[in-house]
């Protein structure tokens, strides 16, 4: 099996080896070329050189005649037989580098020339003659045979100067044929580099493109794909490998096809058998599921599959599916808003919401589970329930009014004087009825406050004036028992919505449990600070505090913590939980035991304009 690494360095030693064949190609025309330049061009330069020695000779030669003339003999001789040799060795010279056709005959003219020109020069160097003689010998026979002579130096100097340039035009004519064979066989190479690459690359590549779409196909799920790649190579193992790992894919998918198959029926056959409806939806909020229970609240058309939630018409079930969704955990809405009513034959009936996200791995949320509580009976036993304390305190009050007025007339002493017994009987049918008459008021505030008869006369109020008006008259109480009362409420804090004494009631009644729990040398503080467009109310104590397991219920009707002091009938905290709620606010607590207690409760801060926002734009607080 050749592998692909033998495949890519045969492939790349081979394009290697034609980029060094055709280098050392070009390097050898070049290098030849160079040599025969260099051959021709030394040749004929020592041509040029000796015929322009020659010419120089000659020259001087000719000056010592007129040093001669002039009557400088003492100059014009040695100046004459210096250069007379310093000719006949560059003609020597000349003589053995015949380099050109027609050269010898130029060089054998000068040998004539030359012994010409001697005799006539030595005749008139060497002879006595009067000026004018040799004025006239030099002019008429001298003379012209020195220009003859330097004529035929010229004409050899000319010569090997045209051959130089000859030469050089055959030298570059000879570089552009060899960088032109350069160029073409660096241009035949590049092709063959090319066509070689690409049919290189598609062979290799082309495997590997099939085995990515292929491996892209089995990653979408067709696992009956099966990979058709015939190389031995390293791209060959892999497709195999490929495909066992797809037959593998395809069995376990097909296993898991199964157990998914039974788990699903399994599933459904558990949410058809509960009964209460239960909606299950998918990751965009769409339905997917409705038990027989649900199909018959909302009906079992088939059209409902894939739709979103709000294709049911159920405000609450939408919003409890998409607060799930967005928060990640479980939603059960308290009170009204985690109701939903549904007219069902005619008649109305109660569902309470609770909904639950279905979560991947990663996080992600794959849908929601929703159940709808039939709260029906119990909201018509609440009714019922809250008609009758209604009701009942109602009809308490009259004989309690009567009962207290009588007290009030006994201790008055308007049937006789008491005795001190009496006097003691008296004041406690007092207490006990005013616990009465407290009681039965709570009880009716609590009933209209739960059936939103109490509406909240809201108006923009001072955080300092609800407090001062609740805490005022629990001073003295608070003093008797030892127990220190911190306010902290800046009077310039920003305007409360709400209604005075209703608010002033909720901080009255965290004050008054606070000092109720809190033992002597304690101490009770308030606070308010404004947070975001509310403002925070705390009410905390240093008292016995709360045990974690009742801090979800202490708001509920006649709920009172063992062990802990008595004195109240469990109605102050779920009054004060439906004024604030009624305000548009929050109510919690935090404690602990032996570490106090911290009641929170936040309303909503007035506008500029001595409004809320949400009044103007018509939201029901």
């Amino acid at each position: 099996m050749r592998s692909l690494r033998h495949k890519l360095l045969l492939s790349y030693a081979l394009l290697v080896l034609s980029v060094v064949a055709g280098g050392a190609w070009s390097i050898y025309h070049f290098v030849v070329l160079g040599r025969s330049v260099r051959l021709i061009m030394a040749r004929n330069y020592r041509s040029v050189l000796d015929a322009e020695r020659m010419k120089e000779t000659v020259e001087r030669q000719d000056s010592a005649m007129t040093f001669h003339i002039a009557g400088n003999d003492q100059k014009a001789v040695p100046q004459y037989e210096t250069n007379r040799q310093r000719f006949a060795q560059s003609y020597a010279d000349a003589a053995d580098n015949i380099t050109e056709v027609g050269e010898l005959e130029v060089i054998r003219d000068i040998g004539a020339q030359f012994e010409a020109y001697t005799r006539k020069a030595r005749a008139f160097l060497y002879a006595r003659l009067s000026p004018a003689e040799e004025s006239r010998v030099y002019f008429a026979e001298t003379e012209p045979a020195f220009i003859r002579l330097k004529n035929r130096c010229d004409d050899l100097l000319q010569l090997n100067q045209d051959a130089m340039v000859r030469a050089q035009r055959r030298a570059e004519r000879q570089a552009a044929d060899a960088s032109r064979a350069a160029v073409l066989f660096a241009l035949g190479l590049l092709l063959f580099g090319v066509f070689y690459a690409v049919n290189l690359s598609r062979r290799l590549v082309a495997p590997i493109v099939r085995l990515t779409d292929a491996a892209k196909r089995i990653g979408e799920g067709d696992l009956d794909l099966r990979i058709q790649v015939r190389t031995r190579d390293e791209v060959g193992v892999l497709a195999d490998e490929f495909n066992r790992m797809a037959v593998h894919l395809h069995e376990y998918r097909e296993r898991e096809a199964s157990r998914l198959q039974v788990a699903e029926q399994q599933a459904e056959a558990a949410i058809n058998s509960l009964y209460e409806p239960v909606v299950v939806t998918g990751p965009e909020g769409e339905i997917i599921g409705l038990n027989r229970a649900a199909e018959a609240l909302f009906g079992a058309e088939t059209d409902r599959k894939r739709q979103p939630i709000e294709a049911l018409a159920l405000e609450p079930l939408t919003g409890a599916v998409r607060e799930a969704m967005e928060r990640r955990r479980a939603v059960a809405p308290e009170g009204e808003r985690g109701l939903a009513s549904v007219s069902v034959d005619g008649s109305e009936r109660c569902f309470r919401i609770r909904t639950a996200p279905l979560l991947r791995d990663s996080g992600e949320v794959a849908g929601t589970v929703t159940v709808l509580e039939d709260v029906t009976r119990v909201r018509e036993l609440d009714r019922l329930k809250d008609e009758f304390i209604s009701i009942a305190s109602h009809e308490l009050r009259t004989p309690l009014t009567s009962m207290q007025m009588a007290v009030q007339l006994l201790a008055e002493g308007s049937a006789g004087p008491l005795t001190d017994r009496q006097e003691r009987l008296v004041r406690m049918a007092a207490s006990d009825a005013e616990r009465l008459d407290r009681l039965a008021r709570d009880l009716l505030d609590l009933t209209r406050l739960e059936a939103g008869t109490a509406v909240p006369n809201r108006r923009p109020v001072s955080p300092a004036d609800v407090v001062q008006l609740a805490v005022g008259p629990l001073r003295p109480g608070a003093a008797a028992k030892g127990v220190a009362l911190e306010i902290n409420v800046d009077a310039v804090l920003p305007l409360v919505f709400g209604d005075l004494d209703q608010l002033s009631r909720v901080v009255g009644n965290l004050v008054e449990n606070a000092i109720r729990h809190t033992p002597g040398g304690g101490h009770v503080g308030v606070t308010a600070q404004p947070e975001g467009g509310e403002m925070h109310f705390t009410v905390s104590d240093t008292g016995e505090g709360i045990p974690p397991e009742y801090l979800p219920r202490v708001f509920e009707r006649f709920v009172q913590v063992p062990g802990a002091t008595a004195g109240g009938a469990g109605l102050g905290l779920p009054i004060a939980k439906k004024i604030v709620e009624a305000h548009g606010g929050r109510i919690w607590a935090e404690s602990g035991p032996e570490r106090g207690s911290r009641f929170h409760f936040t309303v909503p801060v007035a506008d500029q304009d001595g409004d809320r926002e949400d009044t103007k734009r018509g939201t029901d607080v």
